[in-house]
């Protein structure tokens, strides 16, 4: 027994010196007084070893810790002289007489550390606090009707409410809003719902009323989900539904509770995409979830001409966005570092014709681009080409430059119709200044994966991972197929060293995933994991008919994670997450990420690294930018 006590206070002793303000920590002896002594102090127990407490309702809890002396002899006594130490100072106080108390605003665990000094040495010994959150919100419903759920639930799969999002097994990003909890819509006069989502320390309760409104979902308050999501950072979070059944006067047991997890790192930036009615680019911060018109004034062709602007692309940088019109074909570029409300935007120069997609090179100086099959490098800052070799002359589309530079990849068709079969092609820039390429190498050829579910031979749309390892794409029957009635696709992961690929089956949700854009973040996960993150567009139903877009076969926004460091016969990605703050009712494609844009002239900074200048004024302006 006192072997095993001394252990747990050396282990104890190296937290204490983690956790010590002192310039020099504590010294460690497993004893104090005498060592022939037989009242000597040789361990100390603290008891509880496990406390746990329960905070309601943002009410707060308390109890009590006591440290226990164990002497030499093997007697014990109540410990004197004790200083208390939590492991997290964050999640609970403790007084000097060893209570502890939690606020509700933080669950999760802490070591609590019963500390001895006797001159030069020191005893350590350690208990467990646990602080345990719940928050309930009933709504309008009464003490009686909150107390039926008290019952033991039956088993009815006819009448079980069924959860239809979030989807089992998703990972989303840590930063990302909440997300709208959705079942299966039932009838049912006077029916009651009580909604659960939990954690391993923190659990949410709400309850809710069936009504010819109501839209069988769950909007979990944001700072709510924040005391969930960071509880337990590593540990699932599951949802659970039971339904009062007014009609049987019964609580009928939810259908099988739904998985996720939030991955440890967020998604920075925004969100670009093509909102296909409006004929509109906007944007999303993935934190608050709030679309906006980026160009609300595209340059028209001619004073009748249609306000649009799509087949878009973003710098890396995030400060050049890429158009173009369908009256006229012409492209422009707008500098997002300045107020793109303006009429007419701020481009970089007159709208040009001739550029049908494009990306942008590292430096957002070049556009690799492309042109009735034909790829060329143009100058960013005018529109115009510039000289390039190496690449293709025909049949050549979607061409991407990697994020280092060194590298680009594009598709190339056997022919000109656009369920021809395609290969995915990628070359290495030999030389920056004159954008000289290497002859290119097939990387992958659509025609052998034409068994594939999702069937065809067209490989489409690859966009790189930051780390330049792999290339994340499109496959199916035609370049563009999302559109048409009955659309199937999936999404691949090619490595880009030998050409390994395999399809990304979670994320694709069988043959519905299209046109996917890698965020430029690559997010360190427990158990050395990392993520590349994914979007993409689907038709697949987001939640209910009535919170969400069952049944419509609208095109919404997803975002999957992928392991950055994969293993060969395992899919890399992850169930997948509905990007929150779009709009349910209009096609959403096209998602591309890039970070925040630096700040043009004329706008507050703190400092130069701010500006698109470099300079920040004394009075905290930045100065103006070259175009």
């Amino acid at each position: 027994m006192l072997t095993r006590l001394r252990a747990r206070a050396a282990f104890a002793g190296v937290l204490l010196a983690a956790c010590s303000n002192d310039p020099v920590a504590p010294t460690l002896d497993a004893s104090t007084g005498d060592a022939g002594d037989p009242n000597a102090v040789v361990a100390i127990r603290v008891e509880p070893e496990r406390l746990e407490l329960l905070s309601r309702d943002g009410e707060p809890a308390s109890g009590t810790v006591r440290a226990i002396a164990i002497e030499a002899d093997g007697d014990e006594r109540p410990a004197e002289g004790i200083t208390w130490i939590l492991g997290s100072p964050s999640l609970a106080t403790i007084t000097p007489e060893g209570v502890a108390t939690i606020d509700g605003s933080r669950g999760g665990e802490s070591a609590v550390l019963a500390r001895l000094d006797r001159g030069v040495t020191t005893i350590v010994g350690e208990g467990r606090l646990v602080a345990r959150i719940e928050r309930r919100t009933r709504g309008d419903l009464t003490d009686d009707e909150v107390a039926r759920f008290d019952a033991e639930p039956v088993v009815d799969a006819a009448a079980a409410p069924r959860i239809l999002y979030p989807l089992e097994g998703a990972v989303m990003p840590r930063n990302l809003r909440a997300p709208v909890v959705q079942w299966q819509p039932q009838t049912g006069d006077g029916d009651l719902y009580r909604v659960r989502a939990r954690s391993t320390h923190v659990e949410l309760v709400t309850y809710l009323r069936s009504s010819d409104t109501f839209e069988h979902s769950w909007t979990i308050a944001q700072e709510r989900w924040r005391l969930l999501a960071d509880a337990d950072p590593d540990a699932p979070i599951t949802f659970e539904i039971d339904r009062w059944q007014a009609a049987h006067e019964r609580v009928v047991r939810g259908a099988a509770p739904v998985t996720m997890h939030v991955a440890r790192g967020g998604v920075l930036g925004e969100v670009y995409y093509w909102a296909l009615e409006r004929g509109r680019i906007l944007a999303i911060d993935p934190q608050t979830a709030t679309p906006r018109d980026v160009v609300p004034n595209p340059p028209r062709a001619d004073a009748g001409g249609q306000r649009c602007m799509a087949c878009h692309t973003v710098s890396r940088n995030g400060r050049w966005l890429f158009g173009r019109r369908f009256d006229d074909d012409a492209s422009w570029i707008v500098d997002l570092a300045e107020d793109t409300t303006t009429d007419p935007p701020p481009m970089r120069y007159e709208p040009r014709p001739g550029i049908d997609t494009a990306s942008f090179d590292p430096t957002g100086e070049r556009l690799l681009a492309a042109w009735e099959g034909r790829l060329f490098v143009v100058d960013a800052r005018t529109g115009l080409e510039v000289a390039s070799s190496g690449l293709p002359t025909t049949l050549a589309s979607m061409p991407t430059w990697s994020p280092s530079g060194d590298l680009a990849a594009w598709i190339v068709a056997d022919a000109s119709e656009s369920d021809a079969p395609s290969t995915l092609h990628v070359a290495t820039r030999e030389d920056a200044d004159t954008s000289a390429f290497a002859t290119s190498r097939a990387l992958h050829a659509g025609a052998d994966l034409s068994s594939a579910p999702e069937g065809g031979s067209r490989d489409a749309l690859p966009s790189w991972t930051p780390d330049d390892r792999f290339l994340v794409f499109q496959h199916g029957a035609q370049a563009f197929t999302s559109g048409a009635p009955g659309a199937r696709a999936a999404l691949y992961l090619a490595r880009v060293e030998d050409g390994h690929t395999a399809r990304l089956d979670a994320a694709s949700g069988g043959t519905d995933a299209f046109w996917p854009t890698v965020s430029p973040y690559v997010t360190d996960e427990a158990d050395d994991r990392r993520f590349y993150w994914v979007a993409f567009h689907s038709r697949r139903d987001y939640g209910n008919a009535r919170a969400g877009t069952w049944g419509r076969r609208i095109r919404q926004l997803w975002i999957t994670a992928v392991d950055a460091d994969p293993d060969d016969g395992v899919d890399a990605s992850h169930p997948p997450v509905w990007l929150p703050g779009q709009e349910r009712d209009y096609d959403n494609v096209a998602a591309y990420w890039a970070p925040e844009s630096c700040r043009g002239g004329g706008q507050s900074c703190a400092d130069g690294s701010e500006c698109c200048s470099g300079e920040c004024t004394d009075e905290g302006i930045c100065t103006a930018p070259p175009i």
